[in-house]
Parts: structure tokens; C-alpha cells; sequence
């Protein structure tokens, strides 16, 4: 009703969620040229962000706004411009974070949050409440009731003021998952960490693995295309070892290696795949055998998406075999630390060895000279970052996801070479013993290797100057 101008008391809403995943990409290209896309379009963004600033632009100051959506946006990158309109023109009543509790018996993968929000009318900082309950499985009326009138004894209820939700240049919202003398202890303890060390980007390049955009011939290729038929699972750019064989060897071809060959300080010792790294700037005609490979596949190769990344330039040159993304600036060759995008514990590996993976993998070298790759290996694989990673970085459920951000912003001090030594001491004697082609199968070894981290996580602690009762 009207108050002067229009406008909705009171906007509640399920919102349709719907990614940027199989045929919505045309859905967002539309969206993006409406007035509300102009304003609010973000890449990867979900849909529901959309329905979140309508409800902000259709209510009156002061009105109400009440969502249950899935609760990545607190902290994902596509999010950012969705964080900034709640700071902007609300004030965020309440959040209840459902975490791994199922609220929707038909979504199993997802997880939930209630939203409440309310328009501002000025700028006085009214506080909000949080609710994130430890609970699993699907609820219940009368767990939901508990968990709701603060009665839940595995839920953590807190207050916080509009101010303190909103954190970094990327203004994550963040919600304590402690009760709160043990939330404020951890949270000050990496605020002491993150205050005296410096960002890892500075210190070292941090480039994703590649995209070819075409690994293999799919299902959908030989549907599109019938003079595939017959080879379902053909290796276009990535290769097993027949087909290696079959395409004769090529300075081109490099090791390929997945997410599940990277272990704590271990690779894999050999891979099973091998990849075709062209970029634009490879001149195919002096690799007869590669060019003969991919015209058989050219159809299939040039059917892939040609607007995005390295591919539009590839569309300019005319150079129709490039990968998607080959990250061709990068040095795959040099000592490098490699991470698996998604991980239950800081899983951070080391080799010397020319290695390609794909891109959920990350790739960490060495770029100030002054800070050793084994010094950071031995603080990113320790017990004090698992905690910083966990509360600080980026979440899904409880598995840890490095990418690109979060990696990018893992404290590192920065010390002398002299301060250096005793951790790259210990990770040499780890890494000797993690290379036994055994190592995996040898429980004496692994555990070798846990009294080395042991000793590490306490050089860590020492390092950062953590009182007796910060380490416990």
C-alpha cells in the first residue's frame, strides 16, 4: 500500500536457484541487458541474487524482505555486487544457516539460509542476529522449532553489528561457527596471523590448471555430429597412453595429471594421461603428426564456445586448435606447489617435475625471490593454516575449496633466509620419504611424516609468537 511513494511492506520468497550450468547461459545474456542486469549482473552469478535486489527496489524504507535460498553467496566471488547492495540498502535482521542440515528432502546437495533483511531508513547500525546450527541430516518441525526459538544446544546463536558482518575488500559475510569466547579467540589469533604476514599472490604466481574444452568426445558430440559415432571417450586433447602412442611422440605433449594424484607434499608418481598444450602462438604446421590428430576432430574442436578467454583471440587468428584456456604465460616446468581445488584438510604438494593438470587444480611458483616454495609449502600444509583456510577461505559444506581468491589471500611472513631453513630442513627430510614409490601403502612411513608435520606445526607456532593456550 502507498505511503506517500509505493512500495511492499513485507517481500517472502523461495526463489527459483538456477547457475549458469547447462542451457541457462542464454537465460543470464538476456538478464544482463535488462535495466536490473545493467546494475546488478555478475559473472557466474545465481538467479536468485536478481530476485534479492528486486525485493531491496520493491519494498518501502523500513519493509521487510524474507528469503530461503542456498547459502553460497556469504562468501562467493559472484556474490560481490549482491554483499555490496545488502550493505548499502539494508540492514540484515537475521541469518539462519541450515549448513549440512537438509531442509529440502528433493535437494540433497544443497546447502540453506534464511534471510532477513530490512530496508534502511537511515543510517543507524541496528544489530543482527545469527543462528548456524552443527545439525546433519534432514529436519524436523520440532528440530526447526528448537533451532529457530534459540532452544538447540547444537546451534550457535550471536549477535553482530552491521559493520562487523562484512569482511575484506570483498566484503564476505561471515559467520562465527564457535560459540562465541572460543569464536573470538580463533578470530582474533588470525587476525594476528593475517596482520603480520603478507597476501601469498604477492610472493608467488598462482595460475588454475588449463581448459581445453575438449578432453575427450562425448555423448553430446556424437549426437551433434554422427561421423563420430563409435568413438564415445576418443582422447581429442587429453590422451591415455594408446592413443599417445598412436599419435607418436610431440614436444607438444605434456603429462597430465588429476586432482586425485595430488597428495599432502606428494604427487603421484606417474600419470596415465598425457595433453596436447597448443595456445594461439603455436604454429601447427611444424607438428604434422598433432595437426593430422586434431583435424580429425577439427567439427567437434570448433563446436566448442568461442566467445570466452584465450578462445575469442583464437577466433581472430583464425587458429581454431587452440585450448580454451592453456595458460600460456605460465611456467609449468619450474618447482612449483600444486593443490587440489577441493580438499577435506590444506592439501598442498611439491615437485620438480613438468606437470599439467586440469582446471581444478592450482599451481603456486616461486616469484619473490627472497621466500623459499618450501618454506610456504611447510606453513600452507601446517595446523595453524588448516584453521585459517577453514574459517577464512571459502567452504563448501566442510571441504575446504582452494581457489583462486581464497589462495590468493593465505597469509604468509615474510622472514629472512636464515628464518627460513629450519622449515625447509624438515620438508626436504618429508619429501625424501613421501617420493618412496611406497609411501602410500608404508603406514611406518606416513607416520614418519606426521612426526616431521608435528615439528613443523610447531616452528609455525613459534613463528607467529602463539601464547600456550592459542595452541591448545
Amino acid at each position: 500500500h502507498d505511503h506517500g511513494e509505493g512500495g511492499f511492506d513485507v517481500v517472502i520468497a523461495n526463489p527459483p536457484y538456477v547457475g549458469h550450468k547447462g542451457g541457462s547461459k542464454l537465460l543470464f545474456k538476456e538478464l544482463k541487458n535488462t535495466p536490473l542486469g545493467k546494475r546488478f549482473n555478475n559473472e557466474r552469478m545465481d538467479l536468485f541474487y536478481y530476485f534479492f535486489h528486486l525485493a531491496l527496489d520493491i519494498t518501502i524504507a523500513g519493509g521487510k524482505v524474507a528469503f530461503i535460498t542456498t547459502n553460497y553467496y556469504i562468501t562467493a566471488d559472484s556474490a560481490v555486487k549482491l554483499r555490496r547492495d545488502f550493505k548499502e540498502r539494508a540492514n540484515i535482521k537475521k541469518l539462519v544457516n541450515f549448513n549440512e542440515l537438509k531442509i529440502f528432502d528433493s535437494a540433497q546437495g544443497q546447502h540453506n539460509i534464511l534471510t532477513f533483511l530490512s530496508k534502511k531508513v537511515n543510517d543507524t547500525d541496528n544489530s543482527s542476529y545469527i543462528i548456524s546450527t552443527n545439525r546433519t541430516g534432514v529436519a524436523t518441525p520440532d528440530l526447526l522449532n528448537a533451532i529457530l526459538n534459540d532452544k538447540d544446544e547444537k546451534t550457535i546463536y550471536a549477535q553482530k553489528k552491521q559493520a562487523e558482518l562484512y569482511e575484506g575488500q570483498n566484503d564476505y559475510i561471515r559467520i562465527p561457527y564457535a560459540t562465541s569466547n572460543e569464536d573470538k579467540a580463533i578470530q582474533d589469533l588470525l587476525t594476528g596471523v593475517r596482520q603480520s604476514s603478507v597476501p601469498l599472490d604477492n610472493l608467488c604466481n598462482i595460475s588454475q590448471g588449463i581448459v581445453t574444452g575438449l578432453d575427450r568426445v562425448s555423448v553430446k558430440h556424437i549426437r551433434r555430429m554422427p561421423s563420430l559415432s563409435g568413438k564415445k571417450g576418443a582422447g581429442v586433447y587429453v590422451l591415455n597412453a594408446k592413443e599417445k602412442e598412436e599419435v607418436g611422440d610431440s614436444p607438444l605433449i605434456k603429462p597430465w595429471f588429476k586432482n586425485s594424484d595430488i597428495f599432502r607434499y606428494k604427487v603421484a608418481e606417474r600419470n596415465k594421461q598425457w595433453v596436447i598444450h597448443v595456445s594461439v602462438d603455436t604454429n601447427l604446421d611444424k607438428y604434422p603428426n598433432i595437426k593430422k590428430h586434431l583435424t580429425k576432430y577439427r567439427n567437434a574442436i570448433e563446436s566448442r564456445n568461442y566467445d570466452s578467454g584465450e578462445l575469442s583471440k583464437a577466433r581472430r587468428l583464425n587458429a581454431w586448435w587452440a585450448l580454451s584456456s592453456s595458460r600460456r604465460d605460465f611456467d609449468f616446468g619450474q618447482p612449483k606447489i600444486i593443490s587440489p581445488q577441493r580438499s577435506n584438510e590444506n592439501t598442498f604438494a611439491y615437485t620438480e617435475k613438468e606437470q599439467l593438470a586440469s582446471a581444478d587444480v592450482y599451481f603456486i611458483t616461486q616469484k619473490d625471490i627472497e621466500i623459499d616454495l618450501k618454506y610456504a609449502l611447510a606453513l600452507l600444509n601446517s595446523r595453524l593454516y588448516f584453521l585459517w583456510l577453514y574459517h577464512k577461505g571459502k567452504r563448501k559444506g566442510r571441504m575446504l575449496e582452494l581457489y583462486l581468491t581464497p589462495l590468493s589471500e593465505i597469509p604468509i611472513k615474510r622472514v629472512t633466509k636464515i628464518e627460513q631453513k629450519p622449515f625447509i630442513v624438515i620438508v626436504d627430510k618429508i619429501l625424501a620419504i613421501t617420493r618412496d614409490s611406497d609411501y602410500l601403502e608404508s603406514s611406518t612411513k606416513q607416520a614418519k611424516v606426521r612426526d616431521y608435520e608435528k615439528q613443523i606445526d610447531q616452528l609455525v607456532y613459534k613463528l607467529y609468537g602463539l601464547t600456550p593456550e592459542e595452541i591448545k
